[in-house]
């Protein structure tokens, strides 16, 4: 049938044939009725996605009306689909030229400018369609996704300002766009604007409850706002939707300052602390103020074994309860019928971790001496020993010490003790092994690092059980980016395959770390301490990382490894070094030109109840071997109102620590001046500290001038106010000029 003038038009528009593909009230009706059959034609070719086909018939059409506005559109959307965009172009221009009021026109027209990276194009084109016909969806959805798409664009180029303005175009355009929502909350937080984040998460969250990425981005919001129970519900509201490794991080962040624990949050401080959401020592104060919380700790405590098992206990009320366990299970050791093996094992790996800390009475250690000596006769003379006998020698003693103690692994065990005999026998065994294959990569002769290198061979240092779960960052530029969004640093340009040096690596927790969070570089870990070093190689090989390898070296002599790095890590190291600033001027040695530092030193006003505790210490002669830690530990636990900062320190609960702690050949401490003016001295770029979200924020308030928490005199005041801000160190990170 062929339509008349005022029939609706065949190509299925519902616009009247005489104002869409027909020619008016010019042409003879032949002509309108043949082009209006060729527009019909195309339009099914079109949707059968036959667009050479489609193309041709609505050329066709053209060719018998060419003035009709609507065939160029059509023409345009089938070359558009056909991907010759700029022919499209081209069509949609032609069809707003005889008729400049057609929206779709306009709409679509800016969706291929759109395609042809012509932003600002495509927005004034989407703005047009919308000033003819405000009303018009897809051009309001499509312009409010160009703002979208220009606001990240200018976000991703630091252009804070624009970005917002952008982003809130795009919602005054489409009120119910979820993800500009979360861009512009996510900005506002970057920027410190906590309470505009806040709301625009809770829109965004409005609009799409079961996104588990808005639930964690408003935890982190919360958390920093120092909303530690709300954060902490927001956390567990994203794990149910999506248990990821970055939420189960972020959750173990914040419940590591939490001042009280509810029912839901202790169940998963238990997984927490088993699979090391983050370091099982950041969690493990919070555990046992937890525990200290309950009227009655049973020793079956869910909670109570996964610390024990994991990280020292830092709390002397509840170590002095652990020390009578444990002499409660050496007068037991022979008691027949006992199956408390769980807490037994949990309390002789704890001693394991805190490296036999526990004070013993003179008749205690007699009695755990004849019960060793049993033992070690035992073995050699193949008799039976029971689980309960090897678990109290192992409250006491290195089970790897022990003569003829490798027997007890050919032996049937229970599986929880077979995993002791695995840690505190076959891993430290193999690790003496190890040491002596140790490269050295430089000397040792400075008579400090001498000193230091005697230490933490007796002790490896420090002493960690499980590593923290890490999520790969995208580049360390990208990290650097999301950490100090506001502070100048030139980006790396070697980011995504850089070399690494953690220059003082200890037992490699932090070299493992490095490596799992930058798995296309390439780290290398250097210590003072082979037994240290073997202690970091065999948990990387326990890891599966195989991007770190491990070298004894002296820091002072960084400039003799025959290599040079993009990014230096030393925390913890300078200040124990004779000369600080020689550490320093070595370590820049090794660092290339524009090469990143991240540096870790004590803080003079932050170690005031150290250096009080290290008087005392030195006026009572308490020498610095085991027992006279054990005695020095003693006498400052009798002097608990004196030393209460000293004793919330987790480095007083294990011998290799407290010695690091209160007895260290060698200790320096810095003020943020003294900082300042070695960073001035070596033309190095102050990029940031490294801070726990809700320090960031409290410094963003008292110092609203200085976005990019980067002007140290106002760190200086910061610190006059807070003094222990800085409790654990300064770790900060700076750049070597180009």
């Amino acid at each position: 049938m062929n339509p008349g003038r005022n029939d609706p038009c065949p190509c299925g528009s519902g616009r009247k044939y005489k104002h869409c593909c027909g020619r008016g009230d010019s042409g003879s009706a032949a002509a309108r009725d043949e082009a209006g059959a060729y527009n019909a034609q195309a339009a099914l070719l079109q949707r059968q996605g036959r667009y050479d086909a489609a193309v041709t018939s609505y050329r066709k059409a053209l060719a018998i009306s060419p003035d009709v506005a609507e065939l160029h559109f059509n023409l345009g959307t089938a070359l558009h689909d056909q991907g010759r965009v700029d022919d499209a172009i081209a069509c949609y221009r032609r069809a707003l030229e005889l008729k400049p009021g057609l929206v779709v026109a306009h709409n679509n027209l800016g969706n291929a400018l759109a395609v042809c990276g012509k932003p600002d194009e495509a927005a004034a084109s989407y703005a047009r369609a919308l000033a003819i016909a405000p009303g018009h969806v897809e051009a309001r959805r499509n312009l409010a996704a160009m703002h979208y798409n220009a606001a990240n664009a200018l976000r991703d180029r630091g252009d804070a300002r624009a970005a917002l303005e952008r982003y809130r175009q795009a919602l005054a355009l489409r009120p119910d766009f979820a993800e500009a929502q979360a861009n512009l909350a996510g900005l506002l937080h970057a920027h410190g604007r906590l309470d505009d984040a806040l709301a625009c998460y809770r829109a965004a969250i409005a609009m799409h409850p079961d996104d588990a990425r808005l639930h964690n981005n408003l935890a982190n919001v919360q958390d920093e706002l120092d909303d530690v129970a709300g954060a902490l519900a927001s956390y567990r509201r994203a794990l149910e939707l999506a248990d990821t490794p970055e939420i189960r991080s972020n959750f173990a962040r914040c419940l590591s300052h939490a001042t009280t624990i509810d029912a839901p949050s202790r169940a998963l401080l238990v997984r927490a602390l088993r699979e090391a959401w983050t370091r099982p020592a950041d969690l493990a104060p919070v555990a046992i103020k937890a525990l200290a919380s309950d009227d009655d700790v049973r020793f079956a405590d869910p909670l109570l074994l996964a610390v024990l098992e994991s990280a020292a206990v830092c709390d002397v009320d509840v170590e002095r309860r652990l020390t009578t366990a444990r002499r409660a299970w050496l007068d037991g050791a022979d008691a027949p019928g006992s199956t408390d093996l769980a807490f037994g094992c949990a309390l002789a790996r704890q001693c394991f971790i805190n490296e036999h800390l526990y004070a013993t009475s003179d008749d205690e250690l007699a009695t755990a001496h004849a019960l060793r000596e049993s033992l070690v006769a035992a073995l050699a003379s193949g008799e039976g020993v029971s689980a309960t006998r090897l678990l109290a020698v192992a409250c006491y003693s290195r089970l790897a010490d022990l003569p003829g103690v490798e027997a007890c692994l050919t032996r049937a065990w229970p599986d929880a003790v077979r995993q002791l005999l695995v840690e505190q026998i076959e891993e430290p065994l193999a690790e003496r092994r190890d040491a002596p294959l140790v490269s050295s990569l430089t000397s040792v002769a400075d008579g400090v690092s001498l000193q230091v290198q005697r230490q933490y061979e007796e002790n490896p240092y420090p002493r960690w059980i499980r590593s923290a779960t890490v999520v790969p960052a995208p580049s360390i530029n990208a990290m650097l980016r999301r950490q100090f969004p506001s502070a100048r640093f030139d980006p790396l340009r070697n980011d995504a395959a850089m070399e690494m040096l953690i220059a003082g690596c200890g037992t490699g927790q932090e070299a493992i770390e490095a490596a799992q969070l930058f798995p296309d570089a390439r780290v290398l870990g250097v210590d003072l301490s082979r037994a240290s070093l073997a202690y970091a190689r065999r948990k990387s090989r326990a890891a599966g990382v195989t991007n770190v390898e491990y070298g004894q070296a002296d820091v002072l002599e960084a400039a003799t490894l025959g290599r040079t790095f993009d990014v230096v890590s030393s925390v913890g190291v300078l200040h124990h070094l004779a000369d600080p600033a020689a550490g320093l001027r070595a370590l820049l040695s090794a660092l290339r030109p524009g090469g990143l530092l991240r540096i870790g030193l004590y803080s003079e006003r932050a170690r005031r109840d150290v250096v009080a505790a290290r008087e005392f210490i030195g006026k009572a002669g308490y020498a610095s071997d085991v027992d006279g830690i054990r005695r020095a530990r003693a006498a400052i636990v009798a002097e608990r109102a004196r030393f209460e900062r000293l004793l919330l320190r987790r480095d007083f609960y294990t011998i290799s620590e407290c010695r690091d702690l209160l007895f260290h050949v060698q200790e320096h401490r810095f003020t943020i001046p003294g900082i300042a003016g070695l960073l001035a001295e070596h033309g190095l770029r102050f990029i940031g500290f490294l801070l726990e979200p809700h320090v960031a924020h409290r410094y963003t308030q008292r110092f609203s001038d200085d976005a990019s928490r980067t002007d140290l005199a106002h760190w200086q005041a910061f610190e006059t106010e807070f003094p222990d801000t800085f409790a654990g160190m300064y770790r900060f990170w700076v750049q070597r000029p180009a």
